[in-house]
């Protein structure tokens, strides 16, 4: 099981090129802030149409929420997720489908949770 302490470690050892991005986080130890550096992350390199790294990142998110705790998962859905609908607006009809068919299926039910949540 993953816990909020190692999160910024792990998406260090998975994804080297955001490691200066997690360590202006303070405090470094915040998950929420950690998750965060992850969906900025993300966010640019769909601006960039860098499918490929996306595609890394969904999967990622995917392995910390599955194996994460429950203030993990939280972070994850409450920042991660939550940025989704900011995402596939930033694509053409095209390629936001093949954006949305990038998303694990965990992930993309807990965002479909949160948009029948909000009355969207």
């Amino acid at each position: 099981m993953i816990n909020q302490y190692e999160v910024a470690a792990y998406l260090a050892d998975e994804l080297p090129e955001i490691n200066g991005n997690l360590k202006k986080i303070t405090p470094a130890l915040n998950v929420f802030k950690s998750i965060q550096c992850l969906s900025d992350y993300t966010r640019n390199k769909v601006m960039q149409h860098d499918l490929r790294v996306v595609k890394k990142c969904f999967e990622i998110a995917d392995n910390i929420y599955f194996r994460g705790n429950g203030l993990v998962r939280d972070a994850i859905e409450n920042v991660f997720v939550y940025s989704f609908s900011s995402l596939f607006n930033l694509t053409d009809r095209k390629e936001k489908k093949e954006l949305q068919a990038l998303v694990p299926m965990c992930l993309y039910t807990a965002y479909v949770h949160q948009v029948f949540k909000s009355g969207i």
